[in-house]
Parts: structure tokens; sequence; C-alpha cells
């Protein structure tokens, strides 16, 4: 099965970016330091502000992310969450591809400029969400 083929499906849709969006508040909820204690501050004043924005995001782009993960998923053979945490650099690499690409297409100005000035510091948070990526991956894409 492939992701588009799930996403096809409307409740194997919904059970995924409801584990998606689960997946976002965990990596979220898991950031150490200062920056995780600011990001986890940021992240809860966007869901006050704008409650259902995370699962918004995720219907809005599983269907753009969908051909770039089976890729690597096929990539990976009998193994491909395994190959997917091990070519998480390049995975990262390609999911922020889909995002530059909807951010330069896109005419919500103030939303591409927020994008922008966070985009330096995105590549290594999708680096570290690879293997929840995966995981999430797995148990849906048996």
């Amino acid at each position: 099965m492939t992701l588009a083929t799930l996403l096809a499906d409307p409740a194997s849709k919904s059970r995924l970016v409801d584990g998606a969006v689960a997946a976002v508040d965990a990596e979220v909820r898991g950031k150490p330091g200062l920056s995780g204690m600011a990001m986890k501050a940021g992240y809860a004043a966007f869901q006050r502000v704008r409650p259902g924005m995370t699962r918004a995001g995720v219907i809005r782009l599983l269907p753009d992310m969908a051909p770039v993960l089976d890729r690597h998923w096929v990539a990976g053979g009998d193994e491909p969450a395994a190959w997917l945490v091990a070519h998480r650099v390049q995975v990262a690499h390609d999911l922020l591809g889909v995002t530059d690409g909807i951010a330069d297409r896109s005419r919500h100005q103030v939303l591409v400029r927020m994008y922008r000035g966070l985009r330096g510091a995105a590549h290594e948070h999708v680096v570290a969400g690879v293997p929840r990526l995966a995981a999430l991956l797995s148990e849906h894409l048996r």
C-alpha cells in the first residue's frame, strides 16, 4: 500500500491525520532546553489562537508530501521505516522542498514571511521528527 492510496480512503486518511497530529504534538512536547520551552510556549499559544490548525496543516500538506514519502518508503525495500530513519537528513530535505514550493506559490504574504523566518531552524526539527514519522507510517502502511 502507498500513502497516496491510503489517503484515498476517508477512514484511513482520518486515522492517519489523527496519528500525524498526535506525532506533531508529541514532537513539540519532547523538545528539550530553552529553545524547546520557547517552541512549546509558541505552539500552545498558536493552538489557543487557531484551534485545529495543526490538523488543517496536516490535511493540507499530506497530498503534496505523499509522493515524496512514498518514494522514500519504496526505496527502503523490506525495512522502509529503518531506511527513512537512516536517510532522515535527505527525507527532511525533500519534505521541506515540498513546503518551500508551497510557500513559493502562496499569495498569503504574511504566512510566507513567517515561514521564511522559521525555515532556517526547520531542517533540524524535521530531521529529529523523521523517526516518529517512520513509526507513524509503519503503523498505517502495513
